[in-house]
């Protein structure tokens, strides 16, 4: 009878240890494919993220500045 018992143990312990076999070699698959899909996406947006050169901004003298502000920057000058 112990016998028995240990023949049906080691039957299901082999069962349960093929189907974990399977289990993992379709989780590694399935890693597989998203590592991939991963490694694209992330090239992608390395090239998408490339920064774009910008010239700087040269100040321009603008008639839309109130003369209000004209006269004080030109007082702060001659002030400091």
């Amino acid at each position: 009878m112990a016998a028995g018992a240990f023949l049906g143990v080691r039957l299901q312990t082999s069962r349960h240890a093929a189907q974990l076999a399977e289990q993992r070699a379709a989780w590694e698959a399935e890693k597989a494919a998203l590592e991939e899909s991963l490694a694209v996406a992330r090239a992608r947006a390395r090239s998408a993220a490339t920064p774009a050169v910008v010239a700087a901004a040269t100040p321009s003298p603008s008639k839309n500045v109130p003369e209000y502000w004209t006269h004080w920057n030109q007082n702060r000058r001659i002030n400091s």
